[in-house]
């Protein structure tokens, strides 16, 4: 037993999925005391100011951290002291234009919004860095990070009056405490005072294009909830930003192939490990749906209460779209890995425009039914788009990224083997 345990722990992928279902076991337990906390009344508000927040810090972000493993690469390990210069100077000019805004906007949602996006964009681009510095220090603060909101949303629960800001509160602690151990961990101490300026523009320019697949990606994820937000009904919003929570619980095992995949293939291209990632993703998320068809109703009354029953029929909906998006996920990253990024970009571009027309002409008439049916149509391409370029370019037959192999079982039963 403590040989099986010690070979999944010393594969990066076993051991990211192994803390990727960690994470999404806890996770369902902070989702289910914050839901119960905030309550069909304030779910939606909150699911709107994380979406919108969400949006702005990949805009403000400027894509900096991006060209990170393409300059790993060309320079080694010496950049991280550049890019952690830069990350602090950019956090210090938002933190002073926050500080600015709040003293002069009164709507308490926009307040809300704009807190979240300093501390978030350092705990992203620290986050993403981690990938390739050092992926099991981030597989660890996933999980750390996990238990400390799942113990916080309890005691909300029980000795809090409901109220958005709270959870506000408890997301910016979140990410102070995971920029302060990544500042502590990777041994960089930042001086503002040293930012290379031809460095910036020489990342800046680098970083535009993903910038905006990074957007576009966020916006596929998003738009929905906006639309909602201002066309829909305040119930249907709550009951579909449930549904749009447990799909990122879905996305878990994709994405944590993704994250083995982006540092693996930013150092050397590996179409079995693609092929394996992909084809245990997808298989991953027949069975989320087989279960949530056979079980969701029970699911949904037993974690988050009854209110929340009505959540079934649009989540079942949205797991149809995660079949295209895991493909997405794991054939995206390696492209990105790899300086494709215009098919990244393209296809994001058109399943976004897809995405935004058929909310605003779906949610008027269908509700939050309109809104799963644009994602799924939106997921759909942007994942169909997406494989044929791969395949084409590779020159891989498209059955060998869906379809499991005799290889990809074997190999995970030999990860769990003596």
């Amino acid at each position: 037993m403590i040989r099986k345990l010690k070979r999944v722990i010393n594969n990066d992928y076993t051991l990211s999925v192994l803390s990727k279902i960690i994470t999404a076991v806890i996770g369902i337990i902070s989702s289910a005391f914050s839901t119960r906390y905030l309550g069909i009344q304030y779910k939606g508000d909150y699911a709107y100011i994380s979406h919108v927040a969400s949006i702005l810090v990949l805009v403000f972000n400027l894509g900096i951290y991006q060209s990170y493993s393409y300059n790993y690469k060309k320079y080694g390990e010496n950049i991280l002291k550049k890019y952690t210069d830069i990350f602090y100077f950019q956090f210090v000019i938002f933190l002073f234009i926050t500080v600015v805004l709040l003293a002069t906007i009164n709507d308490p949602i926009i307040c809300m919004i704009i807190m979240l996006v300093p501390f978030n964009i350092l705990k992203m681009q620290y986050s993403n860095i981690g990938l390739i510095e050092n992926i099991r220090l981030s597989l660890f603060l996933t999980v750390f990070n996990a238990i400390i909101s799942a113990f916080c949303y309890i005691a909300l629960y029980f000795w809090a009056q409901p109220g958005v800001i709270y959870v506000v509160i408890l997301t910016i602690a979140v990410d102070i405490v995971t920029i302060i151990v990544f500042s502590i961990k990777l041994k960089i101490v930042p001086k503002i005072w040293e930012v290379d300026m031809t460095f910036l523009k020489e990342v800046l320019k680098f970083g535009i294009i993903p910038m905006i697949s990074a957007l576009l990606a966020t916006i596929n994820y998003s738009i929905d909830i906006i639309f909602l937000k201002q066309m829909g009904s305040p119930v249907e919003l709550s009951y579909y930003a449930l549904a749009a929570t447990i799909i990122n619980y879905v996305w878990m095992i994709p994405d944590a192939f993704k994250s083995v995949l982006f540092s693996k293939t930013a150092k050397k291209m590996d179409i079995e490990s693609i092929e394996f990632c992909s084809q245990t993703s997808i298989a991953s998320i027949v069975i989320c749906f087989v279960g949530f068809a056979l079980l969701g109703r029970f699911f949904l009354a037993l974690v988050y209460g009854s209110d929340f029953k009505n959540s079934y029929g649009v989540t079942l909906l949205l797991i149809l779209g995660a079949f295209a998006m895991s493909i997405f996920k794991v054939v995206g990253i390696v492209l990105v890995s790899q300086g494709k990024r215009v098919a990244h970009f393209i296809s994001l571009a058109v399943s976004s425009v897809i995405n935004v027309l058929l909310n605003w002409l779906l949610i008027p008439r269908m509700g939050m039914y309109g809104a799963g049916i644009a994602s799924v149509c939106s997921y759909t391409v942007c994942g169909t788009v997406l494989l044929i370029y791969f395949c084409k370019l590779y020159s891989i037959p498209a059955s060998r990224l869906i379809f499991p192999s005799s290889q990809t079982i074997t190999r995970i039963k030999g990860l769990f083997s003596k």
